[in-house]
């Protein structure tokens, strides 16, 4: 099952940004940062600014990679699919999933 944590924020918000990221951290399933569009990992928006320029850019570029020491994939709604959709899944059902400034369709979805 796919494991839910919900931190009020409205705006750009670093520090609920923080806690996000530390929730997915200590997960133990597949970790997914999942945004709508790759843009929420340009440089000049606060997942750049809080996770650094340079992780975001491999982020974007290879879609997986080590960040403090745990594996962390990107998804976006144009990937998006579970394991009854396609084989092998993009998303395990069993992931932790990070929803970045997401809509009520993304919510629906995940």
């Amino acid at each position: 099952m796919t494991d839910r944590f919900f931190i009020p924020s409205y705006g750009p918000d670093s520090i609920s940004l923080k806690h996000g990221l530390k929730w997915l951290l200590s997960q133990k399933n597949p970790r997914i940062l999942y945004v709508s569009i790759l843009d929420y990992l340009n440089e000049n928006k606060m997942l750049s600014k809080t996770m650094g320029k340079d992780v975001c850019k491999k982020l974007v570029k290879e879609k997986t990679l080590q960040y403090k020491t745990k594996k962390i994939s990107v998804v976006t709604k144009k990937k998006l699919k579970f394991t009854r959709e396609i084989d092998p899944p993009i998303i395990p059902s069993t992931s932790s999933i990070l929803c970045i400034h997401p809509n009520s369709d993304d919510l629906t979805k995940i």
